[in-house]
């Protein structure tokens, strides 16, 4: 498959260039050149551009990703605000097959909880022309970004909402402070609520592999990347760190 990835420098979008580069596809990945600009040497194409299409960085808005080139998928990986995801879409929405956004569990207006399914109710937000990104504004956003998808290719669109991902390249901190406080205890640690709660990550290459797996077989829907419910306990975490 010929994929185009918006980001895949990154944590996550690194690791589905992987996952894809080991499955044989053909990767062209569209980013600001900041971060990661030398990633995969010539095994990829490297198109330099912001998704903004007012261009506040002067790299060239989406320019390079004009004209007629068609893509098998494109993978959205970075896209957090839904002018600027709408934007993309009406670029790339009639030159690739599959349209993958990659979304967050926190689109939900409640916790998910045991067998919950995706079409629960999800956060909302007063002010929808806001584009700060905050913990209260995060997951209303990326909804919002996810109906743009579906308002813009309905029958080609594929959405992956993530849970805690953790794994090489992780940058967040969220599973490695777990590591260093384990590491650095003498005899406890300060974790929040009870040792038998539930607690869950996901392996960032697990999920990059998903991700890959689901465009080759090119599904539709909306998914959560999640496991078994319960499948360990804070305390089972903290002793195995």
């Amino acid at each position: 498959m010929r994929i185009l990835i918006l980001g895949g420098t990154s944590f996550v979008g690194y690791h589905i260039v992987q996952a894809g580069l080991d499955r044989g596809h053909e990767l062209t990945l569209f980013h600001r050149g900041k971060t990661g600009a030398d990633e995969f040497g010539d095994q990829v194409e490297h198109l330099h551009g912001d998704r903004d299409p007012l261009d506040p960085s002067g790299t060239g808005g989406l320019a390079a990703l004009a004209g007629a080139r068609t893509w098998d998928v494109v993978i959205d990986v970075s896209g957090y605000v839904p002018r600027i995801v709408k934007a993309s879409l009406e670029l790339l929405k009639d030159r690739c097959e599959t349209y993958l956004y990659v979304s967050t569990i926190s689109v939900y207006d409640l916790p998910l909880g045991d067998k919950q399914p995706e079409d629960v109710p999800h956060a909302t937000i007063e002010d929808t022309a806001t584009e700060e990104i905050t913990p209260a504004t995060y997951g209303a956003l990326k909804s919002l970004c996810e109906t743009e998808v579906l308002t813009a290719c309905p029958h080609k669109a594929l959405i992956v909402r993530l849970g805690v991902v953790a794994g090489p390249r992780d940058y967040t901190d969220r599973f490695s402070y777990w590591v260093l406080a384990a590491q650095n205890a003498t005899d406890q640690v300060l974790c929040p609520g009870s040792p038998d709660d539930p607690v869950q990550m996901i392996d960032v290459r697990d999920l990059a592999t998903f991700l890959i797996s689901q465009s080759e077989s090119q599904a539709r829907g909306a998914f959560n990347a999640a496991g078994h419910a319960n499948e360990s306990t804070w305390g089972e975490m903290i002793a195995a760190c």
